[in-house]
C-alpha cells in the first residue's frame, strides 16, 4: 500500500469526521437572537403531515443532527476500514463521488466552511487514487 495514498485517504476521512462534529457542535451551540426566535416560532407553528403531525423546526432539527452524524460516521468507516477500501479503485471512486457532491450542494446551499472542507476532502481522496494507481 503507497503510503502517500493512505494518508491522503486518511486526511480526506478526518475532514469529513470534523466537518461532521463542527456540524453538530455548531447546532447545539448557536443561541438565537430575537429574529432567530422568531423564525423558530414560525418553523415551530408550520406542521408537515407525512405519517403524522410534526412541525417544520422539528424535521429541520432532526435532518442537521443526522447530516453531522452521517458525515462523521461516514469519515470513521473509511478511517476504520482504509486497509480494504484503498486498494480498491470503486471506493476511491465512491468517496470522490460523495466528496464532489457535496462540494456542488455546498456551493449552491451552504456557507464557505462547507465547499471548502468538501474540496480538501476532493483533493484528498483524488490524490489517493492517484497515488494508489501509481503501484
Amino acid at each position: 500500500m503507497n503510503n502517500k495514498a493512505k494518508k491522503l485517504f486518511l486526511t480526506g476521512s478526518g475532514l469529513l469526521i470534523l466537518l461532521g462534529l463542527i456540524h453538530l457542535s455548531v447546532h447545539f451551540s448557536i443561541v438565537p437572537d430575537a429574529s432567530g426566535l422568531k423564525l423558530m416560532a414560525t418553523m415551530e407553528n408550520y406542521k408537515i403531515y407525512l405519517f403524522g403531525e410534526h412541525s417544520f423546526l422539528k424535521f429541520h432539527n432532526g435532518f442537521a443532527v443526522y447530516m453531522g452524524i452521517c458525515l462523521t460516521m461516514f469519515g470513521l468507516f473509511n478511517l476504520f476500514h482504509y486497509s480494504v477500501l484503498i486498494p480498491k479503485k470503486s471506493s476511491h471512486v465512491f468517496n470522490l463521488i460523495f466528496a464532489l457532491i457535496g462540494v456542488a450542494i455546498g456551493i449552491q446551499y451552504f456557507h464557505l466552511v462547507v465547499v471548502v472542507f468538501f474540496t480538501l476532502s476532493l483533493l484528498c481522496f483524488s490524490l489517493s487514487l492517484f497515488y494508489t494507481n501509481l503501484n
